[in-house]
């Protein structure tokens, strides 16, 4: 139980810090336009979806580049929640003000 314990105060602090720093970069970039809140939670998907892309081509034989790639794909999958919830929050009280 404890190695899953600290598997999840991991990806919550992963997911925490992420939707921290793009919440501060999207508060400059409204200032702008406030569509360009979007811009971070884009970049991390085309990265992620690189790295799925990548995974799934990978041409090894032992295939842990394969596992590699798939594996920073999840972990930029949960960069992007955690950087689209914050992006969404700002975007609509930018919205309201």
């Amino acid at each position: 139980m404890d190695d899953n314990l600290q598997l999840y105060l991991n990806m919550i602090f992963i997911f925490l810090a992420s939707g921290l720093i793009n919440y501060w970069v999207s508060g400059v970039l409204s200032k702008k336009n406030k569509w360009l809140v979007f811009i971070i939670p884009g970049i991390v998907l085309s990265i992620s979806s690189a790295f799925l892309i990548l995974g799934i081509t990978a041409n090894d034989d032992t295939g842990w580049a394969a596992l590699g790639y798939l594996l920073i794909s999840g972990f930029t999958l949960l960069i992007f929640i955690g950087t689209l919830t914050s992006s969404i929050i700002r975007f609509f009280r930018h919205k309201v003000k």
